[in-house]
């Protein structure tokens, strides 16, 4: 492309088309090989950032899902440099617009993922409307599906908005019948209700105490163990987002920095040492995102192993026959 075509189109693109020549260009001098380098740079941080935020500035994703999607995104940073071909739009343009398509088929996978166990990473709400009743015909939520639908039961299970709950309904009847039998069904609802823990009061412990047919002592007892747990959990995961969040800032304040150093053409020692800080601030902000993990419920399923003393894959495949048993239930008394 002509430099007379380079003018008229942004600056972000033109570097992209410029970077992309070098590239293909052999047998380059030291000059323009640093020069492909520093272009090679700029554009894969500047890719980062605009994907990083543009899904929150259209309100697609929050800071937290952002985060997790920048670290499945980022290795194809590359490829939409290097096969860009201008075509009358911008590069910015044609990068929001895979950054679009790309953080909606990330929310989606997200949400199938979580809808295959909700009681890990929905809260009690959601999963009260998601296995028990259908008392809110105009209620939305994102983890709603078609499958969902299969558990609309006309009477409340176990899990209402009410204070006190009423156990005289037939699936409740059913699942107290069975518990007699089955002593495996009983330790599945013991865990869902741990799971469920930080939203019930005084008085539901012990409905659900009389329910599963066990001291009340015992239940609260299980109840604060796994609550203790679930607190310092949530305690660690805050200080880590903290951290993390400290982390980008310091990153985006590095990177600052070294635009406004090389727009005054300051020394290269400057330069490379701001480099390095925003490097090394980007590697710790990655490493962050990995360990942080956003939760919306305090107890999750490897809690109530603990509280427990027995394996997390024991409480998966619970939930998971649990919520199986629950859809015939419904489906057959409905």
């Amino acid at each position: 492309m002509s430099s007379q075509s380079l003018q008229r189109i942004d600056r972000l693109t033109a570097r992209v088309l410029e970077y992309q020549a070098l590239v293909k260009k052999t047998n380059l001098n030291a000059n323009e090989l640093q020069k492909r380098t520093q272009l090679g740079d700029y554009l894969i941080q500047t890719v980062w950032l605009i994907a990083y935020r543009y899904p929150v500035t259209v309100k697609i994703l929050d800071e937290e899902d952002a985060a997790e999607f920048i670290l499945c995104f980022y290795r194809r940073i590359p490829v939409l440099v290097n096969e860009f071909r201008y075509e009358y739009i911008s590069f910015e343009s044609y990068l929001k617009k895979v950054v679009f398509w790309q953080s909606n088929s990330f929310l989606k996978r997200k949400r199938r993922r979580e809808n295959r166990c909700p009681c890990d990473p929905n809260d009690p709400e959601t999963i009260q409307h998601l296995i028990t009743d259908d008392q809110y015909p105009g209620y939305d939520s994102p983890y709603r599906n078609v499958a969902s639908e299969s558990l609309i039961s006309e009477q409340p299970v176990l899990f209402g908005t009410d204070e006190t709950w009423d156990f005289d309904t037939r699936i409740c009847k059913l699942l107290k019948k069975r518990m007699k039998t089955s002593r495996t069904l009983k330790n599945r609802l013991l865990q869902l209700i741990l799971l469920c823990c930080d939203r019930l009061n005084a008085l539901q412990i012990a409905q659900l105490a009389h329910f599963l047919s066990i001291e009340e002592d015992r239940l609260a007892h299980l109840i604060s163990q796994a609550l203790e747990i679930g607190d310092r959990r949530m305690q660690i995961d805050t200080e880590l987002r903290q951290i993390r969040d400290a982390h980008f800032q310091e990153y985006l304040r590095s990177q600052g920095e070294m635009e406004m150093l090389e727009s005054l053409c300051a020394d290269a020692y400057y330069v490379d040492r701001m480099r390095r800080r925003a490097e090394r601030a980007k590697d710790l902000f990655v490493l962050r995102c990995k360990e942080s993990r956003s939760r919306p419920s305090a107890v999750t399923h490897a809690a109530v192993a603990a509280v427990l003393s027995i394996p997390k894959g024991t409480v998966d495949s619970g939930m998971l026959s649990l919520r199986r048993l629950l859809y015939q239930l419904m489906d057959d008394n409905g």
